[in-house]
């Protein structure tokens, strides 16, 4: 039996005398519950808003509760791919969907060979068949099956019976890291070279950096040279010269290769060629790299 919260049954009418004084009856439903009766016998309850309201919110309701998964998923910048044992798709995420090209509803319970044929062939297939066969969990760098010339890395792990794979499109970490193989390799070949340096210069012209190379046609070390002026290095008659063309290269207009000399520290004169390139970070300015190459003929004073 339903009691009011001082232990009492709750108090009844009949909807006759709830139609006549409705009023009355109102102000005691907001106090507690009221029962209308029917033939002597409570059939509805009246109730406030406030305690319906309570009786509507679930009792275990979190309200600190998480979205669902599938609410994350879709805010991934990762694409989301569900498989199973079958290499079918049981789930798809948006980004998924628009770095493969698909939508979610022309791949769901598809397998991938059907989705993509001669995928079985494609280089990293057969690993990510394994992963899932095996329920491993495992990293895969792979081209991708989808975009010719894209390459993905993709993390699978166990999920339901198949796998979940999370991938990202590293193409350009891939060309970036290739543009950085290929410029440590020049460096050590400018460095074996011997008759080749390089240094960097800063917005003022000064040496920000050396190589060896460069340290060793100047006739110095490298760390005597660090914040000393390129021009600082060269016989008087010809700095004017120089400064013109790093001040060219600083400004955006790199000059030709040009010859002219080092005075080294021992007072000798060293003839070399300088060609200078801009350093740009984010299409501003911030240096100059300069490239000294030995030659054998002095250049006329």
């Amino acid at each position: 039996m339903i009691l009011a919260r001082n232990g009492a049954a709750p108090p009844a009418v009949t909807a006759g005398e709830l139609v006549r004084q409705f009023g009355t009856w109102q102000a005691r439903a907001a106090a507690g519950p009221v029962f209308i009766t029917h033939h002597g016998r409570p059939r509805l309850v009246m109730l406030s808003l406030a305690a319906f309201e309570a009786l509507a919110t679930p009792s275990d309701a979190d309200p600190g509760a998480v979205p669902p998964v599938s609410h994350v998923l879709e805010h991934l910048e990762q694409g989301f791919l569900a498989l199973d044992g079958a290499m079918r798709v049981r789930a798809i995420n948006a980004a998924a969907c628009a770095f493969l090209m698909v939508s979610a509803e022309a791949v769901r319970g598809r397998a991938l060979p059907l989705i993509w044929p001669g995928i079985e062939d494609r280089p990293g297939y057969a690993a990510l068949a394994r992963a899932v066969a095996s329920g491993a969990t495992t990293c895969l760098e792979l081209p991708s099956f989808a975009r010719e010339g894209r390459w993905l890395r993709l993390r699978a792990m166990p999920f339901a019976g198949g796998s979940a794979c999370l991938f990202d499109d590293i193409t350009d970490r891939l060309a970036t890291e290739r543009h950085e193989d290929a410029r440590s390799a020049t460096l050590a070949a400018l460095a074996a070279h011997g008759e080749v340096g390089r240094a960097l210069l800063s917005m003022r012209g000064t040496l920000a950096e050396v190589d060896a190379g460069f340290a060793r046609l100047a006739g110095f070390a490298p760390d005597k040279l660090h914040g000393v002026r390129l021009t600082d290095i060269l016989p008087l008659p010809l700095r004017r010269a120089t400064a013109d063309q790093v001040e060219a290269v600083l400004t955006g207009t790199p000059p030709p290769a040009f010859a002219t000399r080092f005075l080294t520290r021992a007072g000798t004169e060293r003839p070399v060629r300088l060609a200078f390139a801009p350093v740009r970070v984010h299409g501003a300015i911030t240096g100059a790299v300069a490239i000294a190459t030995a030659i054998e003929q002095p250049i006329d004073m």
